[in-house]
């Protein structure tokens, strides 16, 4: 079984530089290689298969399949919270991709959750100034815009902008 690790974590490596390479349908097709090769090897409940399944996840949400993205966020979430404590930094990653989806379906207050639950994890594990927590301050940000909840958004997007300024400059990512 460990024999399969360093290959299966170059092959999740070199999904992952598709990925940021805008190369999503290449990338969408390795991550799910190397997920049925985790689940597989590991099992469901394994933190390799959690990790791919986030990074399919966000893949199928840049591709605009959001049921999809959705319904790997759901896995996900069960993997962490058999894994871990409710407040892993991995399952505020999955909340956050679940959130973004759920803004593109128009499920605005269910994203606002998602992005609350995630801002509240991710505020207990990192620093304040820590780059992923602008992540979700944008996606909050953006799901207050679209209820119409403006001053909130106004606040949230603020801080968001802060937080990547902190730790990025003035040019940001």
């Amino acid at each position: 079984l460990h024999d399969a690790l360093p290959i299966l974590t170059y092959l999740f490596n070199i999904s992952t530089c598709l990925l940021y390479q805008g190369k999503y349908i290449e990338a969408q097709k390795k991550f799910e290689k190397c997920l049925d090769a985790y689940i597989k090897n590991f099992g469901q409940n394994h933190i390799n298969v959690l990790r791919t399944m986030n990074q399919l996840a966000f893949v199928e949400y840049l591709l605009g399949n959001y049921n999809q993205a959705l319904n790997l966020c759901l896995e996900s979430q069960e993997i962490a919270k058999a894994l871990f404590t409710e407040e892993e930094p991995m399952l505020a990653q999955t909340l956050d991709i679940s959130g973004f989806c759920k803004l593109e379906e128009g499920e605005i207050e269910s994203a606002i959750a998602s992005f609350e639950r995630s801002l509240y994890i991710k505020e207990k594990s990192y620093h304040l100034e820590h780059p992923d927590l602008a992540i979700t301050y944008l996606g909050l940000g953006k799901a207050y815009v679209e209820g119409n909840v403006l001053l909130r958004a106004l606040e949230t997007l603020d801080k968001a902008i802060d937080i990547d300024v902190k730790n990025f400059g003035e040019r940001g990512r």
